[in-house]
């Protein structure tokens, strides 16, 4: 029985008996369908002979009508000998045939005296009834018949008593192939009971020896389904076959689940409560950043303000440049014409000298013409009458030349005073020259300044739109990471339900006899959700000349922490929380 301890000989053991039993069976199966083919030929046999008994005597039959027809004369002698001849050669093929496959215990019958008989007629057939009426011995012949048909007669006993022999056979070799028959089934079934009896024993020992180790490795499957992971009972008499070392798998597999899961449940545990603080720090970031955002957004408005301001300074230092380009031209203009009004009044300085020149010839003439006529008039007095008319004409000459010397005292004045008028006024017009020179070299000054300023100003204008851009480009990423830390957060709550429904899920497993399957105990402190900042409406602001950049790639995650490690929160950086505000 100690060989039933091993699946692999019980196995071997149940399979050789039925084997065995195949072989029994198949066995006594040979022997009966030896047996009944044996019985089963020997009545065939019988058969064939009874139904064969008749074709030789026919043969013998035929010879007797043939000589018969030639005695008589109705059929000719040499075919009548043909014939004869041939029958003869038909019948003793049929009898070497028989001679060589007689049944057993026809022999006597089929050869005996039947046969006998036959062989005495054939001859008697040939040497003596065909070979008279060949030699035309008619009489003879028919005499010759006569006892050739006694010869018949006496094969046709024997032929009579060979059909009962040959029935009797038949009936005797039917009933032993029925008998036969009857008795291979019963054996066969009675082996194939003993063989049925045996395989059916042993495999209820094998099963009796395999359910015991089959029932605890039940047991123990459906105590690790259900959750139960407590060590496994330590069976002493253990099979060594392979349900043994399943036993021993199984045992191995509880163990090694029950660390596995312990290990699980203690990083589940420890993955719920950081996963539970990178959501609270989550939502705080959010929170910040969409602070940040909203900054962010109000800095671009007025940076965009400031850009308006500076652009339409630049624009208007552009016009005052213009303007005072367009006074300079215009001084410069009125400088020349200054110039040339100095140099007019030049010319009439000197004009005017020539005209009091001229004019003091004219007085020079006018006092030597009143000279002149005043000696006319003194001639004329002294010509008396003859001089009278001269003396008047003097006289007028004379007074002409006073009223020229006045005339051209007059003018003299009139020209001295204009000459120290144009004087005054070539004096005036150097000044106002000299006065558009300053005045056209302070606005050549006040153009450079305002140039200067117009550049300074577009160059201002230049860095505020830079800054524009850059403060839209910092907004942009702001939102951008401000919708990122809301998905990180969403992402960090995610990561928290689950981690609690891990938590919960291998918190099904007893690891120890004292555990009973229960909800953990460990719940991971849930954020409180954090009062969301209120986002300032977005300034209307121009499209950045760039496009806006992508978010930076996400940093990769740090390795992975020891499973059998539990992470404890840090008190720090908990304490450290509320500094986050200075981020």
């Amino acid at each position: 029985m100690r060989l039933l301890h091993s699946l692999r000989w019980s196995i071997a053991a149940l399979g050789a008996v039925g084997l065995v039993a195949s072989l029994m069976v198949l066995g006594q199966g040979l022997w009966a369908q030896q047996q009944m083919g044996h019985d089963a030929k020997e009545a065939f046999v019988a058969k064939d002979v009874v139904a064969d008994i008749l074709p030789p005597p026919m043969y013998l039959i035929e010879m007797r009508l043939v000589l018969s027809q030639a005695v008589e004369g109705t059929l000719d002698a040499a075919e009548a000998r043909k014939q004869v001849d041939r029958l003869a050669s038909e019948y003793q093929a049929r009898v070497d045939y028989w001679t060589q496959n007689a049944p057993h215990g026809l022999e006597k019958q089929l050869l005996g005296r039947q046969h006998e008989a036959a062989k005495t007629f054939i001859a008697a057939a040939q040497a003596q009834v065909m070979a008279k009426l060949q030699a035309g011995e008619a009489e003879a012949a028919k005499q010759a018949l006569v006892e050739a048909h006694k010869l018949y007669l006496a094969h046709r006993a024997g032929v009579d008593e060979t059909v009962v022999a040959g029935n009797a056979f038949a009936a005797s070799s039917m009933a032993s192939f029925g008998a036969t028959q009857k008795q291979s089934t019963t054996m066969t079934l009675a082996v194939a009971g003993v063989a049925m009896a045996l395989v059916a024993l042993l495999a209820r020992l094998v099963l009796r020896s395999i359910e015991a180790p089959v029932e605890r490795c039940t047991r123990m499957a459906r105590k690790i389904a259900s959750g139960d992971l407590t060590q496994c009972d330590n069976n002493p008499t253990r099979r060594k076959d392979a349900l043994g070392e399943m036993e021993a798998v199984l045992c191995d597999m509880q163990h090694q689940l029950a660390q596995t899961v312990g290990a699980v449940r203690r990083n589940a545990e420890g993955v719920a409560s950081a996963s539970a603080q990178i959501a609270s720090g989550n939502l705080d970031l959010s929170q910040r950043t969409e602070s940040q955002a909203g900054a962010l957004q109000q800095t671009a408005s007025t940076m965009s303000k400031l850009g308006e301001a500076v652009r339409t300074n630049a624009e208007h230092a552009q016009q005052a440049n213009s303007l005072a380009m367009t006074a300079s031209s215009v001084a410069e203009r009125g400088g020349a014409v200054v110039g040339q009004a100095v140099e007019t009044m030049k010319g009439i300085n000197d004009s005017s000298r020539k005209i009091s020149d001229i004019i003091s010839v004219i007085d020079g003439i006018a006092f030597q013409t009143n000279i002149l006529a005043l000696n006319a008039a003194v001639e004329a007095a002294r010509a008396g009458e003859q001089g009278r008319g001269f003396a008047v004409v003097a006289a007028e000459v004379r007074s002409l030349a006073g009223r020229s010397a006045d005339a051209a005292k007059e003018i003299k004045q009139l020209i001295t005073a204009s000459v120290e008028r144009v004087e005054s006024g070539t004096t005036l017009v150097d000044q106002a020259g000299a006065t558009m020179n300053e005045v056209v070299a302070a606005i050549k000054r006040v153009t450079d300044i305002m140039s200067d300023i117009s550049q300074a100003s577009a160059e201002q204008r230049t860095g505020v739109e830079e800054i524009g851009d850059a403060v839209r480009h910092m907004d942009q990423s702001t939102q951008q990471n401000a919708a990122m830390v809301e998905e990180v957060a969403a992402a960090a709550g995610s990561l928290k339900t689950q981690a609690d429904q891990l938590v919960q899920a291998v918190s099904v497993f007893r690891l120890t006899p004292t555990d009973s399957a229960r909800s953990p105990a460990f719940k991971a402190a849930s954020p409180a959700p954090a009062v969301q900042a209120a986002k300032p409406a977005p300034a209307t602001l121009r499209a950045p000349a760039a496009a806006s950049p992508k978010p930076a790639p996400a940093a990769p995650a740090p390795a992975a922490a020891d499973p059998a490690s539990t992470p404890a929160p840090k008190a720090a950086a908990m304490a450290e929380s509320d500094d986050w505000e200075t981020f």
